[in-house]
């Protein structure tokens, strides 16, 4: 299951709010009803139900490509290219020619290897994580408060991340594990006390600049070289699988013609600010 952690009163008051406001979705419980030996500074949690569980990605996106082959018409296949060959032979390659459109989607690659060339309201944000075992894990649920702490398919180990980095140059392993620690401490002293690091991992995520409604993502057709109805798809940041499923739908009925019922003129954000 996942716990949001309450480590501040301020915490206990918004947390048990949300408790009473979807009952059908989640409880509050106070420290002694938690599922694991108390942790001093934990003041109580609030636990979502109703399916809320830990995803293992690559399982889903195994699951995802399984079902996108058993649908629909038309020829699937995955097949891996390096972005160099793709910018080099943009306008000629024949990975491109016979289809229809192209979508540019996702992940920072789009970027840091110049793929798409123009400037989009986006930043590139790094986050490393760490890697944990333990001899013994005392409970296998996922914790939130501020940082987030994860179970991974072994039954004792961890993952506990992630930093949030802007800068061009990474932090060093003990200033990720520095920051890591200050921020999940008081809800996971027991997990840093006793498990050992195994390896620190990092990606980045593209996350869209703030607006009016928060950071949403940028989807629509651009100009490109690289094909004649070229769309892009990007600036999940980190919350990609919320966002993907009802996004993709605008996306796919953007490109066939038809209306969305989720469309919105505000999803046109990143254009006008491009435009500015």
């Amino acid at each position: 299951e996942i716990f949001r952690v309450a480590t501040t009163e301020q915490h206990v008051t918004t947390l048990q709010e949300t408790a009473a406001r979807l009952p059908d979705l989640s409880d509050w419980l106070e420290p002694s009803e938690l599922p694991w030996p108390a942790v001093e500074g934990v003041l109580g949690a609030l636990r979502l139900r109703s399916g809320c569980r830990v995803v293992h990605m690559p399982s889903y996106l195994s699951g995802l490509w399984n079902a996108i082959e058993s649908s629909g018409y038309g020829k699937r296949n995955w097949a891996p290219v390096r972005s160099s060959d793709l910018r080099a032979k943009a306008t000629t390659s024949p990975l491109l020619e016979g289809f229809d459109a192209l979508v540019l989607c996702a992940g920072s690659g789009l970027f840091h290897d110049s793929i798409v060339d123009k400037k989009f309201p986006i930043q590139l944000v790094r986050g490393q994580s760490v890697e944990i075992s333990l001899d013994k894990l005392n409970h296998r649920n996922a914790m939130l408060s501020g940082k987030y702490i994860s179970p991974l398919l072994e039954p004792t180990r961890v993952l506990i991340g992630a930093t949030h980095e802007f800068k061009e140059k990474a932090l060093e392993p003990d200033e990720v594990v520095e920051e890591l620690r200050s921020r999940s401490d008081q809800f996971a002293s027991d997990i840093w006390e006793d498990g050992t690091i195994d390896k620190i991992t990092c990606g980045f995520r593209v996350q869209s600049n703030r607006g009016q409604f928060g950071r949403i993502p940028i989807v629509g057709q651009i100009d490109s070289t690289l094909h004649k109805n070229t769309w892009i798809y990007t600036g999940l940041s980190s919350r990609g699988l919320l966002h993907h499923g009802i996004f993709g739908e605008i996306l796919a009925s953007k490109m066939l013609g038809l209306e969305s019922e989720h469309d919105h003129p505000d999803l046109g954000w990143w254009r006008r600010k491009m435009e500015d």
